[in-house]
């Protein structure tokens, strides 16, 4: 049996993977080699395989994202990338729908506000280690080789930075739209919203000191 906090946890995972799948596909360019497209694919049929299982399961709890998707794929001509099929989670169609469960709003609340805090905690500690290969590499690194090998590992922590922003806005949007309907109040003090601006590591915000005056982003009084 799946139950309601199951179904919600389960629909933020699959979220993530689409993130995931969708940055990668990016990163791949115009020159695609043999094996790179065999792991699109493998990618690509892991992730509709557990779509297709949690679709079911969801239809059992919320009958209404049937006729959701049925207007959603007519409007887009039944086309579409498999990152950018309708979850229909309980925050994302609150607005279109007033047969929502409560008890399922609920329990996507406590998870959002739990993902929210996490991914800060996560984006605190990435910056942290960016700022530490990038200070290492200017200090220590030489030759061609080493830098090369230093690159590729900040691409990876900047992949990694994008998902975690990803992540945060997609469960502050969340947490926006369920909030007034099942009255919660105050998370906002805490949970800002995420600009692009707001990504720098702590070492460069003391690096960038003026007369004494340090200005921490709300980031790190959170999660600081």
């Amino acid at each position: 049996d799946v139950s309601p906090s199951m179904l919600i946890g389960s629909g933020l995972d699959l979220e993530e993977q689409q993130c995931r799948l969708h940055l990668y596909k990016a990163s791949l360019g115009l020159h695609v080699s043999d094996r790179q497209e065999g792991s699109v694919l493998h990618k690509t049929t892991s992730l509709q395989c557990h779509i297709d299982l949690w679709a079911a399961v969801q239809q059992l709890y919320m009958p209404v994202v049937g006729i959701i998707r049925q207007h959603l794929s007519a409007a887009n001509s039944g086309m579409g990338q498999l990152e950018d099929y309708a979850l229909c989670l309980p925050s994302a169609i609150v607005a279109a729908s007033s047969t929502c469960n409560k008890i399922l709003m609920e329990h996507e609340w406590k998870l959002r506000h739990a993902q929210a805090h996490d991914a800060l905690h996560s984006l605190c500690q990435t910056l942290w280690y960016q700022s530490y290969i990038l200070k290492f590499k200017d200090q220590h690194l030489t030759g061609q080789g080493a830098n090369t090998c230093a690159h590729a590992t900040l691409k990876k922590i900047e992949a990694k930075i994008t998902i975690i922003m990803q992540q945060y806005q997609a469960a502050h949007a969340a947490l926006c739209f369920l909030a007034p309907i099942i009255n919660k109040t105050g998370w906002q003090t805490t949970l800002c919203m995420l600009r692009s601006e707001d990504i720098c590591s702590m070492m460069d915000m003391l690096d960038m000191e003026t007369e004494g005056t340090q200005m921490f982003l709300w980031i790190w009084k959170v999660h600081g």
